[in-house]
């Protein structure tokens, strides 16, 4: 008797061995990985530039406001609780005020910073930490009540005046350093990615400087 030929019969696809899928699960980790480290990346960037975006726009409005009104304007950024339940606290948040005869009068809301961004406090960093106690700091005759949290909180601030200039010291520079409120700093106490906004104490104009 005669049996057929096993090589005649159809052969389908042969499986992946252990190793081969192991292989393609390690390759696909490495793209998730990647993917999310830039995905990140690319997030607090943006934040960055968000925040800084909004913060000229503010310093732009106080000081038009102030040449429009003939008013002093104060700009106050806030030192804010990062969470509800957090002891810690950032500057996170601004708001600008119309000095009025008897009174402050908010012409704007309390805008918080796109999360994750912060102000810096490291006076390299940021001129308005440079002296103890700094000149602008919080004066607690002046606190805002702000919605959820009361008084709160501390802060700092300075005036445009009704010719465009500020009230700050135009002998020194002024600046203020956005950085994302996690990352890691690698050199002169900032990390690889941040965002500076100068001020012109006399023309009262703001600038953006990114490395």
């Amino acid at each position: 008797m005669k049996y057929p030929d096993r090589s005649s019969f159809p052969v389908g696809p042969r499986g992946f061995s252990l190793v081969e899928l192991l292989v393609v699960m390690a390759i696909i980790g490495l793209l998730l990985a990647f993917s999310t480290s830039s995905f990140t990346s690319l997030s607090r960037s943006s934040s960055l530039s968000d925040s800084g975006r909004m913060v000229v726009d503010g310093l732009g409005l106080a000081r038009q406001t102030a040449m429009t009104k003939n008013r002093r304007v104060e700009v106050r950024f806030y030192k804010l609780s990062d969470s509800p339940d957090s002891a810690h606290s950032s500057y996170s948040a601004m708001q600008l005020f119309v000095v009025g005869e008897t009174a402050l009068q908010a012409i704007t809301p309390v805008t918080s910073f796109a999360s994750p961004a912060v102000i810096c406090e490291t006076p390299s960093a940021s001129s308005f930490f440079g002296t103890t106690p700094s000149p602008y700091s919080s004066d607690t005759t002046l606190l805002w009540p702000l919605p959820r949290i009361g008084t709160q909180y501390s802060y700092i601030s300075f005036y445009f005046l009704p010719t465009g200039e500020t009230d700050l010291d135009p002998s020194k520079e002024w600046f203020l350093t956005l950085i994302a409120a996690s990352d890691r700093l690698v050199a002169n106490n900032l990390p690889s990615n941040y965002l500076t906004v100068r001020i012109d104490p006399l023309s009262g104009k703001a600038t953006v400087f990114r490395p």
